[in-house]
């Protein structure tokens, strides 16, 4: 594997970026110091280097026992942290999402290996922390609020090497990406009155992003992640299609902290139905994945300037995955895949359990839930539809009076009053969709 020379900072004094697939971590990461253009080439004005840099930092635990999730987020415009936990022996998934409009309460660390990230807002405390000792690093998450307490220390030991790499997105963007997977952790989780040791649970493991740079205003992509002990054995993943992927990209294999590297990584999947199974190959053989998913986390939000529509699925069930040492990949004579699930029986299990999920959310008095905003536009259809109703009903009842007062009813009466009530409830919507933005 051919690395480029590590750059420290990754900006230098003239403000170029130093691109490339680096052989460790960069320690600091001083992204608007950069020399950022125009797609004409002029010098971009204050405002757009400060509001089109974004950053992300992302913390996973894996385990048999229990999934958890935790980013940071900061697009300038908004500040985004996330936090989910799912539990697969009973069901239980818990999932949390705050806002910060401009950033307000949310400080990003420019380094990976060294400093703090912190969203404190709404009664809720959550810090991303970075150290190195000795060669040895940590990544720690700690939460406080949503009536849990989570502790989590991500161990990374001398000598183990992340997927560092920086690559150029667009005429005058770039993007910084640190990963790291296939780590042990310790910790602990009180949540819903238990308490978990996180060493403790069975085949755990941990990942980590850090993604900061002038990303495409318009970004999809797939990824895929996960972190095991195998046999005695460290396993991690990283894979992804669709962004860092200009010169370099950012998809490997750990095995008890050795990157392997992988080349492009196609995925296979439904678009209209994201739990049916995917499968993920690579161009260089050396992966083939089956994932059948068993929960899923979703960000569903349009706000006019900017938006975002991001699904992350969990708790799948791995059933093939190549030797990374074996070159040629070709399955061996005799391997069968499991056999496929009736589509029609699956559809049907599918369709019973977000109905059940769906009557749930309806009776929860809790309205921090993303169904909760999904139902929106059927209550909104379902008040018009008796507004109107009930305007009509009272201008048969007008015209059964009088016929002009039906005829006032008919052309004024009833006209201006569909025309209040429907503008009176559109505009207490928006604004407690506002609301939920500016204080969730």
């Amino acid at each position: 594997m051919n690395f480029d020379p590590l750059p420290e900072p990754l900006v230098g004094p003239r403000g170029q970026v130093r691109l490339g697939l680096f052989p460790d971590s960069v320690t600091t990461i001083n992204g608007r110091a950069c020399d950022y253009r125009t797609p004409m080439g002029s010098p971009a004005s204050r405002r757009a280097r400060h509001f089109h840099y974004k950053q992300f930092q992302y913390l996973g635990v894996i385990s048999n026992d229990l999934l958890i999730g935790c980013a940071l987020a900061d697009t300038a415009y908004l500040g985004v942290a996330f936090l989910y936990i799912y539990e697969p022996a009973t069901g239980i998934l818990e999932e949390h999402t705050w806002r910060a409009p401009l950033g307000r309460g949310l400080c990003m660390s420019d380094s990976p290996v060294n400093g703090e990230s912190r969203f404190r807002r709404g009664g809720i405390d959550i810090a991303l922390g970075y150290r190195t000792d000795d060669g040895a690093r940590e990544k720690s998450l700690t939460v406080r609020g949503a009536g849990l307490e989570l502790d989590v220390v991500l161990e990374e030991p001398a000598g183990y090497q992340p997927m560092s790499l920086c690559t150029r997105t667009g005429v005058n963007g770039w993007v910084y990406a640190n990963k790291v997977a296939g780590v042990g952790l310790r910790g602990r989780l009180r949540w819903r009155g238990r308490e978990w040791s996180l060493a403790d649970l069975v085949n755990v493991g941990g990942h980590h992003d850090f993604s900061a740079g002038y990303m495409r205003r318009e970004t999809f992509w797939n990824w895929a992640c996960f972190s095991a002990r195998i046999d005695g054995h460290r396993v991690g993943l990283n894979v992804s299609c669709g962004v860092n992927e200009t010169s370099v990209n950012e998809n490997c294999m750990w095995l008890d902290g050795r990157l392997i590297k992988l080349d492009g990584v196609s995925f296979d999947y439904q678009r209209d139905d994201l739990m049916a199974p995917w499968r993920m190959r690579s161009r260089c053989g050396r992966l083939q994945l089956r994932f059948e998913p068993r929960g899923e986390h979703r960000e569903r939000l349009n706000l006019g300037l900017f938006a975002s529509n991001f699904h992350q699925l969990c708790r799948g069930a791995i059933r093939q995955m190549v030797d990374p040492h074996n070159e040629d990949s070709t399955p061996e004579a005799g391997a069968t895949t499991p056999p496929a699930q009736d589509p029609f029986n699956e559809k049907l299990r599918r369709g019973l359990f977000w109905m059940v999920q769906y009557w749930k959310e309806l009776v929860s008095f809790r309205f921090d839930r993303y169904m909760i905003i999904q139902v929106i536009p059927g209550v909104y259809g379902v008040a018009l539809t008796a507004i109107a109703l009930g305007l009509l009903y009272l201008t048969v009842e007008a015209f059964m009076t009088s016929t002009w007062r039906g005829l006032f009813f008919l052309f004024i009466g009833a006209p201006l009053g569909f025309l209040f009530m429907a503008s009176a409830l559109r505009a207490l919507l928006a604004q407690w969709r506002v609301l939920r933005v500016a204080a969730a």
